[in-house]
C-alpha cells in the first residue's frame, strides 16, 4: 500500500494526512490505444453507454467511460476504436467492463476488448464472448491475454432435456454459462437450435455455441 504525497512539509503544515493508494505513485504513465470488437450475432449492438475498469500488477485504475470515434458506436460486427486510455496500473491483468442499460435494446454481446500499450507496441487481449444484459449481469470482468484467444476459438454442442411433467416448458430466453480448466464461456444465450419452438415439454433441444477453448469443463450454469 502506498500513501503519494507530492506536497511541502514547512511552517506551520507540519502534518498531512495522506490517502492509501494500490499504485505506486513511481509507476510512469503509459497510453494505451483501445479497440472494442462487437460479436457478429443477431442484436449483438447496444445504444448504453460503455465503461471499463483496468487493473495491473501495481494496482487498481479509475473507472472510464468509453468514447468511441465511430458516430454510431457498439454495433454488430463492428470494432470501435476508442480514445486513448492513460494508466498508471502496470502490466494489465485484468479489465471490468459494464454498460449503463441505456437507450433502445440495451443488451450487448461483447467478442472483445483489445489495448495496445503505445510504447512498446504490446497488446493485451480481454475475451467476453458473452452478453452483457440485465438476465445475466450488466458486468463482466476479462482476464488478459497476450495472444489472441479468437485464434483457439472451440465450438460445444449443447443439448437440452426439459421434464416431461405438466407446466414444464417455458417461453423464457434461456442462457448458459460453461466453465472448465481453462476458463469459463461467459454467459450464452442458448438460440437458433434445431427446434422451432424450444424448451417445451418432454423436448430434447440442440444448441451450438462458440467460446474460448475451456479445456476439461467442470460446471455450467443455466437460467
Amino acid at each position: 500500500t502506498f500513501f503519494p504525497a507530492g506536497l511541502w512539509l514547512r511552517g506551520d503544515d507540519l502534518q498531512a494526512a495522506l490517502q492509501a493508494s494500490r499504485i505506486d505513485p513511481r509507476e510512469s504513465e503509459r497510453t494505451f490505444a483501445v479497440t472494442v470488437h462487437t460479436s457478429n450475432v443477431r442484436r449483438a449492438g447496444t445504444d448504453s453507454n460503455v465503461f471499463v475498469q483496468v487493473t495491473g500488477n501495481l494496482g487498481e485504475g479509475p473507472e472510464i467511460q468509453l468514447h468511441s470515434t465511430q458516430r454510431d458506436a457498439w454495433e454488430r460486427g463492428q470494432v470501435d476504436e476508442c480514445e486513448p486510455l492513460k494508466l498508471r496500473v502496470g502490466v494489465p491483468e485484468k479489465l471490468r467492463v459494464w454498460h449503463d442499460n441505456k437507450g433502445l435494446g440495451p443488451a450487448w454481446h461483447l467478442h472483445q476488448v483489445v489495448l495496445t500499450d503505445q510504447g512498446s507496441g504490446e497488446r493485451y487481449f480481454f475475451l467476453c464472448d458473452g452478453w452483457l444484459e440485465s438476465s445475466v449481469g450488466l458486468e463482466r470482468t476479462l482476464l488478459a491475454s497476450k495472444t489472441d484467444p479468437s485464434t483457439t476459438k472451440k465450438e460445444y454442442e449443447v443439448e437440452v432435456v426439459t421434464s416431461d411433467i405438466r407446466g414444464a416448458g417455458t417461453d423464457a430466453t434461456v442462457s448458459i454459462e460453461l466453465s472448465g480448466d481453462g476458463g469459463g464461456s461467459g454467459p450464452q444465450r442458448l438460440e437458433n437450435g434445431d427446434n422451432a419452438d424450444p424448451f417445451e415439454r418432454g423436448m430434447t433441444d440442440k444448441f451450438r455455441i462458440t467460446c474460448q477453448n475451456l479445456g476439461g469443463l467442470r460446471s455450467c450454469r443455466v437460467g
